[in-house]
This record gives structure tokens, C-alpha cells and sequence, in this order.
């Protein structure tokens, strides 16, 4: 037999609210699929259990590369644990090939980021005085 729970339980017994975005789906076993176009200068790039997050950051480097004539992302439906990503280029280079460059510059640009974080991070005295702002270190270099 089941005892009542005590309205007066501490809280690390209660479980944590979760707010109205912290919905997660489950998994999906894709991780990547290719879905060509017409011609090697387009091709739709399916990328499982990914979101806005990879899709805007690569769709925002692919974009910028000389030879993309197109690049856009979507994600179908927030309960779909999918991110499709469309590049078309000149013709000069394959859509692949300008997707696969684009992973490598998104992947250098973020290790630049980790380490300037990381450099800015080792400014910061380990125990400041009360008041001491941390713009006077993130606003160096």
C-alpha cells in the first residue's frame, strides 16, 4: 500500500519544473543523408538529431563562400528530430564539396571562439573582489 506524499517534502525530492522548451525528442537512428538535385550544384543535406543551432550557424558560413548561389535550413516540425540544409553553387564546385568545406570553416571558427574564451577565462582571477566588473577582462584583447 502506497503512503501519501508530504506536501512538506524538501526539495530535492520534488522534480524540477520544466519550462514549455524543454521538450526533448527522442533520438532518431539517421544521421546523415544526402539528397542530391538535379545536378552536382544542388543537393539537400538531411542531418539527424541537430537543430537551429548547427542549421543557421553552417547555412550562415556556407552562404559567404564565392561560389554558393543558395543555402538555406530548415527544421520540419519541432517534434522531428531532423535538420535539412540546401546547397547550390555556380558550378564550379560540387554542392558536397562547398557543404564539406563549410563544416571544416564552421569547425575552425568555433576552436577560435573555445580558445579565446578559454584565454579570456584565465584573466579572471579566481577570487574577485565584490564589485570588480567582468567587462574589465572580457573587454580585453
Amino acid at each position: 500500500q502506497q503512503q501519501p506524499r508530504s506536501s512538506s517534502s524538501s526539495c530535492s525530492e520534488q522534480q524540477p519544473a520544466m519550462a514549455c522548451n524543454d521538450l526533448r525528442n527522442p533520438a532518431t537512428s539517421l544521421e546523415f543523408q544526402e539528397r542530391p538535385g538535379p545536378s552536382d550544384a544542388s543537393c539537400t543535406f538531411i542531418i539527424g538529431n541537430e537543430t537551429h543551432t548547427l542549421g543557421n550557424s553552417l547555412r550562415h558560413v556556407i552562404v559567404h563562400r564565392p561560389e554558393t548561389t543558395f543555402c538555406g535550413y530548415s527544421v520540419p516540425h519541432p517534434s522531428e528530430p531532423f535538420m535539412n540544409i540546401r546547397v547550390q553553387t555556380d558550378g564550379t564546385r560540387t554542392a558536397k564539396n562547398v557543404f564539406l568545406d563549410g563544416l571544416a570553416d564552421l569547425g575552425e571558427l568555433c576552436g577560435i571562439l573555445t580558445e579565446r574564451f578559454d584565454a579570456a577565462l584565465a584573466r579572471v582571477p579566481s577570487e574577485r573582489e565584490e564589485g570588480e566588473a567582468v567587462e574589465e577582462v572580457v573587454g580585453e584583447g
